[in-house]
């Protein structure tokens, strides 16, 4: 990670807390802890807290946390909330930051954990330790990220573990595998001289597969920014990385298959293949610019890429799961102005993330988001990607939270647990904010 400037610290501290806290010394790192000020009125707390903690744990003033601890109900509902029935706490609830002992039931672990980490989406640390992907899980994610220019010619042996790597290049080097699927690791030798030039660079594509059947138009200017190439053969220009047609084979995609559409014959082919059940609204650009779909057949609208459509990719009010459905429709019953996969621009990880629900007033004033989480959200489901994407979903989940408790948006949480519950929680709120 880059180390941010002080100046960037206090900018980002103001931006997760609108305003609320403080930073009192220089920053030094984010292990070192730093003095933080509550500037809340009626507080004014000053106290040292880690910044890692701060900003990514969501730490904050510990005297007005004390002022407004839970009981040990409420915690005990909270974790059920967050994590369904996977966490059991052995021990009465203390306060956020005294450490109980906690039973993960799917490994069968017991555990000291800190209420406010459990919270936070830090599980069990045997799992986080001892977890490892398999090599076939770490060739395939390595592979899904820099298709073969990059390869491991070593065993895999845990994320810490440094391994050999080969680079297309040819040079071998070694690095810890975390680091390269984090593309924080590169070859150390291209490193050094990393942009061939235009004339290193014609000479890669003479030499590289096919390569006697193109040429370098223009526009090269780094081997990561699209350049301008002929295809000798079907004689069309395309625009291309360097990097993805040397290291990850890429070639013409006039003969590769993909298949380019106009926007009405895109309209022509949508029509065809769900034989009149969805509609195209908006203009086809190219495969990966979203364009606006109508579903006919429950007048959703959503907009989603020209690709993943014609890939299979449906509309997601329809395929959601019973939790889902239940709430649109409790939503729909009672004449709630709502909308459904709601978005807010700032809530993302490499995305923007979707929250099911987004309810408004009268006035179109957001009061509340609902989330409904599924089994999946708490445990490894193989059918929705394994431990892999568990832990996308975790992280998302996370994100969603911390986003509605820095902005202060009124985020509920129904877990599948609570599946028969959903009509009565959402009584509560309809009557909380006199809807």
């Amino acid at each position: 990670m880059k180390k941010l400037t002080n100046y960037e610290v206090i900018d980002k501290i103001d931006e997760i807390t609108n305003g609320e806290y403080e930073l009192l010394e220089e920053y030094k790192n984010y292990n070192t802890p730093i003095m933080i000020k509550h500037k809340k009125e009626g507080c004014g707390h000053i106290w040292k807290v880690r910044l890692s903690n701060f900003i990514n744990k969501g730490t904050r003033c510990p005297e007005c946390n004390r002022s407004k601890m839970i009981s040990n109900e409420e915690f005990k509902q909270k974790l059920e909330d967050k994590y369904g029935d996977e966490y059991v706490a052995l021990e009465k609830y203390k306060g956020s930051s005294v450490k109980i002992k906690v039973l993960h039931k799917e490994c069968g672990a017991t555990i000291m954990k800190r209420p406010n980490d459990l919270l936070s989406g830090y599980g069990c640390d045997k799992c986080n330790k001892y977890h490892k992907k398999c090599e076939g899980e770490f060739k395939e994610e390595l592979k899904s990220i820099y298709g073969d220019e990059y390869i491991a010619i070593e065993g895999y042996k845990g994320a810490h573990i440094a391994i050999y790597f080969k680079h297309s290049c040819g040079t071998v080097f070694k690095a810890k595998p975390y680091l390269m699927l984090q593309q924080r690791r590169k070859c150390p030798k291209c490193k050094e001289n990393p942009t061939p030039t235009e004339e290193a660079l014609r000479q890669m594509i003479k030499e590289s597969k096919d390569g006697e059947d193109y040429l370098l138009v223009s526009n090269y200017t780094k081997m990561s920014k699209k350049a301008k190439f002929l295809h000798t053969k079907c004689e069309k220009t395309f625009y291309m990385r360097p990097t993805d047609f040397i290291y990850k084979n890429q070639r013409c995609p006039n003969c590769s298959g993909v298949k380019k559409y106009t926007t009405e014959t895109f309209k022509d082919k949508v029509l065809e293949i769900t034989e009149g059940e969805y509609l195209p609204l908006g203009e086809y650009i190219n495969n990966k610019i979203k364009v606006r779909m109508k579903h006919l057949e429950c007048g959703h609208e959503w907009d989603v890429r020209p690709d993943q459509f014609l890939s299979g990719s449906r509309c997601r009010l329809c395929s959601k799961s019973k939790g889902n459905k239940r709430i649109v429709n409790y939503l729909t019953k009672k004449d709630i102005n709502f909308i459904a996969e709601f978005r807010i621009d700032k809530c993302r990880n490499k995305r923007t993330l979707p929250f099911d629900c987004a309810v408004f007033d009268k006035d179109k004033k957001l009061k509340f988001l609902v989330e409904f989480n599924g089994e999946q959200h708490y445990k490894v489901k193989e059918r929705f990607g394994g431990k892999k994407e568990l832990n996308e979903r975790k992280k998302n989940d996370r994100i969603k939270e911390q986003y509605c408790k820095d902005n202060d948006i009124d985020l509920v949480v129904i877990p599948y647990t609570k599946l028969n519950k959903i009509e009565d929680i959402l009584d509560k709120k309809i009557y909380q904010y006199h809807l």
